[in-house]
């Protein structure tokens, strides 16, 4: 990583150090050059945003979830279809052993 911290050219070097399957050091050096520029001027803080004055918590997040009607009616049928399985599954389970007997 390069941070400089005036702009113009940056020179310097990356070396890379390793031992070989011989067991000898060996040194690879890769010479660079940057050219820095100034950071454009940022806009400290967006103008088009809403004002705080309009926002209103009851409308959204966790609680306008759990007063939505689709998801308890959605809720109501998952667990009545899981319910339904697994009774299902006893009744059928209790036939074999019935039947086998």
């Amino acid at each position: 990583m390069v941070i400089p911290f005036t702009p113009g050219e940056v020179s310097g070097a990356v070396v890379f150090t390793y031992e070989d399957s011989t067991g000898q050091i060996q040194e690879v050096r890769k010479e660079f050059t940057l050219n820095v520029m100034e950071m454009p001027p940022m806009e400290e803080f967006p103008t088009d945003m809403p004002p705080i004055d309009d926002f209103n918590p009851q409308t959204g997040g966790i609680k306008g979830i759990l007063k939505s009607k689709w998801l308890w009616i959605s809720l109501v049928v998952i667990i009545g279809a899981i319910v339904g399985v697994v009774v299902y599954r006893k009744k059928k389970r209790a036939k074999e052993m019935g039947l086998d007997e």
